[in-house]
């Protein structure tokens, strides 16, 4: 297993244990925490809408 499956399984994991599965629960606790940036949110939704 490469560093970036490891990383990628563990973030997945991690989502569905703390967070119900919900990447838009994950994001928001970042965001409530001010962990995340609007410029990095701008980035992430530029990167969704690329398809990457």
């Amino acid at each position: 297993m490469t560093r970036e499956e490891y990383k990628s399984r563990s973030l997945v994991g991690l989502i569905d244990k703390y967070f119900d599965n919900s990447f838009i629960n994950a994001i928001s606790a970042l965001v409530k925490e001010d962990k995340v940036s609007v410029d990095e949110l701008k980035e992430l939704i530029d990167l969704i809408e690329k398809g990457k």
